[in-house]
């Protein structure tokens, strides 16, 4: 259903007799910008320094299409097997000059998105003269203080009306990525957002919402997915979970009704609707039924976790509540130790099959980019070079292998030489958008990866995390320890990641490993392992 100033009421009305009844809402939207010029996400990044960067990037552009999905369960009386209904909303917002609050809202476009929006069919025409007025709860006061009557005061707040019921309902959002999630607590809650408070950053997000469920972050916690840009996520998803109904008769199945205008709207091929906030948010509603019928314990745990790009933390918005702090590391690296396996990408059969050889063993894994595996060792220390070396002996199709301190240095690097070499020419990469991707927690790169394309919209997916396709994938080039060979070996650009999930360490012996490796490599270790094998049994002779 499609939202304009001349038919909101009657979206108002459609929307808020469907609330009651369902059980979360899925968010997309659609933006004048994503990126802050020269400013290149990079995993040295605290978790703090790249919220504080998130919440810049919300407050100086702004909304052009609000996507929302609702989903409840249909009643016919097959209880939580039966089918799901959805109904979805484009709504076109633009913030309101009232001059009773005696300012002109300002805010900043990016050449690439608009042109990402044109591309995609975004009327601009619309979008300025009849996108729904919106304003932020603080504006209301204002105005209200003003003396503005109240039939006034509805049409001037516009789209706030809307979300104060949205979130007066205590629905769970879905979003894919937390770029989306900002951009709305700027248009409707407070700007500037308390950056440098984490805990009352997340009280603001529990007041508008008791639960946040971030598919890219989903994209790692479920694991064993290739592609986290929102569209092809969205295939994998479902293709596995219907490999697991056909294996496992525990599996709930999954089935959808779309009512309404939904069903008339987006029942055309996706590659005509994708990248309109409405149909980005179905599409994410749907994926996450996807996975919360795959692997319904880990959705669970993941609740109030958000996906950071190019980062070794996630946000954790209870510990941010609790703890006064946001990041938090996705493994024990006391624990587990963290391997990359950098593979062929121009070779999708072989790098499927070193997966499989991977899952085989028994090892954890998640992919990174369609070009590296992040390999999780459940040992540390001489247990792990004994299990890195087996690994290795085992897995077929992946070019090298290096510590993931090591790759991380080397991304690290890359981004550096990157941002020198933008300033060294005066120019700055434009950001993409794409589908394919997650919603980047910012700059260019995060985010036409999570969302698959070019610079308009915030949900995307690993490392492009959002919608389906992301088009700018940032590469580079990292020396890695071959499986075939005792000498360092090379990472193409072609191979390089643009999203990471990791821990960093500060465990002296695990430094110690990482310099172990990089002076012998795999197979030197191959080699000093039938060493002392050799001389065990000599001993015992």
């Amino acid at each position: 259903m499609e939202g304009r100033a001349s038919t909101f009421e009657k979206v108002l009305a459609d929307f808020e007799a469907r609330l009651a009844k369902a059980e979360f809402v899925a968010i997309d939207t659609e933006l004048t910008g994503v990126d802050i010029e020269g400013e290149v996400d990079t995993f040295e990044e605290s978790a703090a320094a790249r919220v504080e960067k998130i919440c810049r990037v919300a407050e100086r552009y702004s909304l052009i299409q609000i996507g929302l999905t609702l989903v409840g369960r249909v009643e016919n009386g097959h209880g939580l097997d039966g089918p799901l209904w959805c109904a979805s909303y484009n709504l076109f917002a633009f913030p309101n000059a009232s001059p009773e609050l005696a300012r002109d809202p300002v805010f900043m476009c990016q050449t690439s998105a608009l042109r990402f929006n044109a591309q995609h069919k975004v009327d601009f025409n619309t979008w300025i003269g009849e996108g729904i007025p919106y304003m932020s709860r603080e504006d209301e006061r204002q105005l209200k203080a003003s003396g503005v009557k109240d039939e006034d005061l509805k049409q001037k707040v516009g789209l706030l009306r809307l979300w104060k019921s949205l979130c007066s309902a205590r629905l769970p959002f879905v979003v894919h990525c937390p770029l989306d999630l900002f951009f709305l607590l700027v248009a409707f809650e407070r700007r500037p957002l308390p950056r440098g408070d984490p805990r009352a950053l997340a009280i603001l997000i529990r007041q508008c919402t008791p639960k946040v469920y971030d598919t890219a972050h989903l994209h790692g916690a479920v694991g064993r997915f290739r592609r986290l840009g929102l569209t092809k996520f969205f295939e994998d998803a479902k293709v596995r979970h219907e490999e697991l109904i056909r294996a496992d008769n525990s599996v709930v199945p999954v089935e959808f009704e779309l009512q309404g205008e939904t069903a008339v709207r987006y029942s055309r091929p996706a590659e005509q609707m994708a990248h309109e906030a409405g149909y980005d948010s179905l599409m994410t509603a749907q994926l996450f039924v996807y996975l919360r019928a795959i692997s319904p314990t880990r959705i669970r745990e993941a609740a109030n976790r958000l996906f950071l790009f190019r980062s070794i933390e996630f946000i954790d918005i209870d510990r941010a509540a609790l703890e006064d702090v946001l990041g938090y590391p996705m493994f024990d690296l006391s624990r587990v130790t963290l391997l990359v396996a950098a593979l062929d990408p121009d070779d999708s059969g072989l790098a499927n099959e070193a997966a499989r050889c991977i899952a085989a063993t028994g090892a954890e894994y998640k992919w990174m980019d369609a070009a590296h595996i992040l390999v999780v060792l459940r040992a540390s220390g001489g247990t792990a070079i004994r299990k890195a070396a087996e690994l290795a002996g085992k897995v077929h199709g992946v070019e090298s292998w290096m510590p993931f301190e090591q790759w991380r240095d080397m991304q690290v690097q890359e981004a550096e030489a990157a941002k020198a070499k933008r300033r060294a020419n005066g120019n700055q990469v434009a950001p993409t958008k794409s589908l394919d991707a997650p919603h980047p927690p910012v700059g260019a790169a995060a985010h036409s990866a999570i969302n698959g394309s070019s610079g308009g919209s915030t949900n995307g997916s690993a490392s492009s995390t959002r919608a389906s396709g992301s088009t700018s994938r940032t590469s580079s080039t990292s020396p890695g320890y071959s499986s075939s060979s005792t000498t360092p070996s090379v990472i193409s650009p072609a191979q390089k990641s643009s999203a990471i999930v990791g821990v960093p360490s500060e465990c002296v012996e695990r430094q110690r490993w990482v310099l172990f490796l990089r002076a012998i490599g795999v197979t030197g270790l191959l080699a000093l392992l039938a060493l002392v094998r050799l001389r065990q049994r000599l001993r015992r002779r």
